[in-house]
């Protein structure tokens, strides 16, 4: 399952890269057998389509479904891709619950790893 996410997530970027959005939207044809991981994909995708309302909906939806499945990894980059929604809307209280929420359960090993997305939002690297 692993590989199968990576391919996804390749080919998401490239597809959003190259502004081809219902290209990468049809990798996902059926709602109803995703996993979180590719949830967060799709919401990516509505982002990337402008259609924010759809795109933190989904964020959220995938978010509280990680958190409640122990898929923490999946529920910090569910909670920075919804920071990034919220500051790109100006919406400071919601970006600070969901960069408190990194804060408290990042590791060290994931912080680093999304450092420059983190520090784009304001929020630099704390030592564990």
């Amino acid at each position: 399952m692993i590989g199968k996410e990576r391919i996804q997530t390749q080919l998401v970027k490239l597809y959003l890269a190259k502004k081809r959005v219902p290209a990468a939207l049809a990798l996902f044809p059926d709602d109803a057998s995703l996993s979180n991981a590719e949830r967060l994909l799709k919401a990516k995708i509505f982002f990337a389509q402008l259609d924010t309302g759809l795109a933190i909906e989904t964020a959220e939806q995938v978010f509280k479904a990680s958190s409640l499945s122990g898929e923490y990894t999946l529920s910090l980059d569910a909670s920075l891709l919804l920071a990034q929604f919220y500051q790109s809307q100006k919406k400071p209280e919601q970006t600070k619950a969901k960069l408190d929420f990194i804060q408290k359960n990042a590791t060290r090993s994931w912080q680093k790893s999304h450092q420059a997305q983190l520090q784009a939002l304001g929020m630099a690297l704390v030592e564990h």
